[in-house]
């Protein structure tokens, strides 16, 4: 769960003096977010688990058995030098940020948690950066060999600090306002958990207006709120939030302490937990770029226009001697209209005509039907030359947009196919390596802002091979995602070899390793069951499966990795559920 700042601020108490003192033993990289720091005092040995990840970041202790860590990374091995058999002499949280400082031996280790942009870095006691664990090339500097910049804080007092004599005046300044606002505007570092926890004590609606006698009650309020942290913390968990004392919500669930109301969430991620998070991520993008695509294929729509538009200018100038000035519309029978336009006809009803700006009017250039009379739409403020103008001159604009938005549509079309294609190999990822070389892929080849890239210094991870089974003599390989996908069929194929892949669905590409030897049909069939079976229709009683010879596959210029166009193939209809005899898998 993502830690509030007030929640943060009672952990780092809570743990504080139970690790202070311990020798840091181990450190170790579980994944790209996750740092894990082995304190060791005397009896016993604690593990810290500091998870950086947008929407599951925490601090906490894990006492669960430890998956094997990754190769350490360069800022793994900075630590090890750096902090390996020192003591940690303190930990601190000043206020309400949501920064937290280890002082280890003569060095800070620095966390933020600022929720799209947590980072954690090793600085020395000079607040000079000796290293980070994620690179941010927009801050230039917050860089190895410059002095830490502390983010700037919001201009208003630290909700934990305000003296109880500053309080009512601050809350004054926003009388008409409800108090729960009033409070969010006045201070930082409160949520709305425990904002609508301060309204309580104050004995006042969250929404109700703010006076100044209420405000005096809102601030005896906030300052009861103060001494909640001099208090023995009695944590509840409220509708997934975590707070360290009862905020008197009928649903809260009281927990025995911080440690272990957190110890399931600071536990080292699982491949589900992976899983959740990446496909929470993708489907994020592929909502935007379906958005994006909607709205290409809705411009490419109205392009169909453009023979509409020439064809009305036309017939306003063929009838230039019976239109009168100030008239409005141009009626013509529907048996006027050109040849092959009547679908652009229909689409123009249902797409209601563009809008067109001149010299700061609006003008709506359509055609309507009504009955079996044509409307050609006029601007009664200009010429009748002057109406056929503007029918020409959205013909070419529609006319040279054509070509503006074919490349466009196609790589907005293309990049949903690519998340989808993520997406179905994230759900059949059985291993924390697929799930990483798949999210190492969408932050490499996704096409948004070069800033949404999270750069860190790359986990040493060795892909997996492509699944690989034996049938007899002969060898089926089966890409994971797709980048592996594209090295199955163009470096890993020779000439002779057979491609497969579900028709029209996403899912991965199949080999059978020929070399030009004659394939038996019950290999072929086998071939295409694992191709069945390993894509997003893999449900279904019956899915066809297209295949050629690898020669007859081509990878189309600027494509997205697994994208492929075949000629010369057949289809083979096969049942995923199928038994497959003798096949074995070698890895």
């Amino acid at each position: 769960m993502n830690l509030d700042a007030v929640t943060l601020k009672a952990i780092v108490q809570e743990l504080g003096p139970s690790l202070q003192g311990g020798i840091v033993q181990k450190i170790s990289q579980l994944g790209r977010l996750e740092i894990v720091l082995q304190l060791r005092q005397p009896g016993r040995t604690s593990t810290l688990l500091l998870r950086l990840t947008q929407e599951d970041a925490s601090l906490g202790l894990t006492a669960g058995k430890l998956p094997p860590a990754e190769a350490p990374t360069s800022f793994v091995m900075l630590l090890r030098k750096y902090l390996q058999g020192r003591p940690l002499l303190k930990m601190e949280q000043r206020g309400l940020e949501k920064v937290v400082r280890f002082f280890i031996g003569d060095k800070v280790l620095l966390l933020e948690l600022f929720g799209r942009s947590n980072n954690l870095y090793l600085l020395d006691e000079k607040a000079k950066i000796l290293g980070m664990l994620v690179r941010d090339t927009k801050l230039n500097t917050q860089l190895a060999g410059k002095t830490y910049q502390p983010q700037p804080l919001p201009p208003r007092p630290d909700a934990s600090l305000v003296e109880f004599s500053q309080m009512a005046p601050l809350l004054q300044n926003f009388q008409g306002q409800p108090a729960s606002k009033a409070l969010s505007l006045a201070f930082f570092g409160l949520s709305p958990l425990q904002i609508n926890y301060i309204c309580r004590l104050a004995a006042l609606a969250p929404q109700e207006p703010l006076d100044a006698e209420k405000a005096l009650r809102l601030a005896i309020g906030l300052d009861q709120w103060q001494e909640k942290f001099q208090e023995p913390f009695q944590p509840v968990l409220v509708h997934g939030k975590l707070s360290p004392w009862s905020v008197e919500d009928p649903q809260e669930e009281p927990q025995a302490s911080l440690t272990q109301a957190l110890e399931g969430h600071s536990a080292p991620s699982t491949l589900e937990q992976k899983r959740t998070l990446l496909q929470r991520t993708l489907h994020k993008a592929l909502e935007k770029a379906q958005l994006v695509c909607a709205r290409r294929q809705e411009a490419w729509q109205n392009t169909e226009l453009r023979e509409l538009r020439r064809w009305a200018g036309s017939e306003i100038l063929a009838h230039l001697q019976q239109i009168e000035p100030g008239q409005e519309r141009l009626s013509l029978p529907l048996t006027a209209l050109e040849p092959g336009l009547g679908s652009a006809l229909k689409l123009e009803e249902r797409l209601g005509g563009p809008e067109k700006r001149r010299k700061g009017r609006e003008l709506k250039l359509r055609l309507e039907v009504q009955g079996e009379r044509l409307q050609i739409k006029l601007d009664p403020r200009l010429s009748a030359s002057e109406n056929a103008q503007l029918y020409f001159k959205e013909y070419q604009r529609l006319k040279r947009a054509l070509d503006s938005l074919q490349e466009p549509l196609r790589q907005a079309q293309e990049q949903v196919e690519f998340i989808e294609e993520l997406l179905y190999f994230t759900e059949s990822a059985t291993e924390v390596t697929e799930l990483e070389d798949i999210r190492r892929q969408w932050q490499e080849d996704k096409g948004g802002s070069p800033t949404l890239k999270e750069r860190t210094r790359g986990i040493q991870v060795k892909a997996l091979g492509p699944r690989t089974y034996v049938l007899g003599a002969q060898r089926i390989l089966v890409g994971r995602n797709p980048r592996q996908n594209d090295q199955l069929t163009f470096k890993m194929s020779a000439p002779g070899d057979i491609w497969l892949h579900a028709h029209q669905s996403p899912g991965a590409h199949v080999l059978i390793k020929a070399s030009g030897r004659r394939i038996e049909p019950r290999t072929l069939e086998a071939a295409a069951i694992l191709a069945a079976r390993h894509c997003r229709v893999s449900q279904a009683t019956k899915v066809e499966v297209s295949y050629c010879d690898i020669k007859s596959v081509k990878k189309p210029k600027g494509a997205p990795p697994g994208r492929v166009t075949i000629k010369n193939f057949k289809t083979l209809l096969v049942d995923p559920r199928a038994e497959i005899a003798g096949l074995e898998p070698l890895k």
